[in-house]
């Protein structure tokens, strides 16, 4: 019968050697996410995005505008006024 230290032993080495493999394969896992974003970014970038004067543009492949108007908002104004409850009489 194997003696206790060489129990304890194949015990130590069992976990040590099972928390260095379960580093790794979640080191791989967050690599592998990691490049996974950066080919997507890459590829939304190239392919449905351009940006022009801070306004995002959904483009085709051929980089050509999928709607007329750059900007839904660009004709439009909005005037803000107060409230009656607001309003002073001067």
């Amino acid at each position: 019968m194997p003696s206790a230290m060489l129990v304890l032993t194949y015990i130590f080495l069992f976990v040590v050697l099972g928390a260095m493999a379960l580093y790794g394969y979640c080191a791989w896992k967050d690599q592998r996410a990691m490049l996974r974003a950066k080919i997507y970014a890459r590829s939304r970038d190239r392919h449905t995005t351009t940006f022009d004067s801070d306004v995002a543009v959904a483009t085709d492949r051929d980089n050509q505008p999928l709607f007329k108007s750059q900007s839904p908002l660009q004709h439009t104004s909005i005037m803000i006024q107060p409230a009656e409850s607001q309003r002073t009489e001067l």
